[in-house]
C-alpha cells in the first residue's frame, strides 16, 4: 500500500526548502508545524516577501529557551522579525494585518475611519 503524505506536510517541506534563500531575507518567521504557524507561513507566500524560517521545536522546549522568550515572553509562536523596520511581532492576527499593511496588499482600499494600527 502506498501512502502519501499529507497536504500540509508537502506545503511545510516544500516552503521551507524556498525560504532558505537568506541574502535576500527581509523577515524572520518562528514557527512550527501548527495552524497557527500556517497562516503567517501562508501569507508570506501569497505576499512574495523573502524570509528565512526558523524552526521552533516546541516538544524540546525551544520556545521556552531564553533567547526565543527575548522575541515573545510568552513562549508561543508564531512570531516574525522586520529586519527593515526592526519590528517584533507576534499572535498571528497581529502579524498577518502587519504584513497586509506593509505591502498593500489583502486589505480593502478604503480604511475605516475608527480602525487605526500602530506599529513601532
Amino acid at each position: 500500500m502506498i501512502r502519501q503524505r499529507p497536504a500540509h506536510l508537502k506545503f511545510q517541506r516544500k516552503l521551507l526548502n524556498f525560504s532558505d534563500q537568506s541574502s535576500r531575507t527581509v523577515i524572520d518567521l518562528y514557527t512550527t508545524s501548527s495552524p497557527n504557524g500556517f497562516k503567517a507561513t501562508i501569507a508570506l507566500e501569497e505576499l512574495a516577501l523573502p524570509y528565512t524560517v526558523h524552526h521552533i521545536k516546541i516538544a524540546s522546549g525551544d520556545n521556552r529557551q531564553p533567547t526565543f522568550l527575548s522575541l515573545n515572553p510568552y513562549g508561543r509562536i508564531p512570531v516574525i522579525v522586520d529586519r527593515e523596520t526592526n519590528i517584533t511581532l507576534f499572535e498571528s492576527a497581529a502579524i498577518l494585518l502587519y504584513l497586509a499593511e506593509k505591502t498593500g496588499q489583502l486589505l480593502a482600499l478604503e480604511r475605516h475611519p475608527d480602525v487605526d494600527a500602530h506599529w513601532g
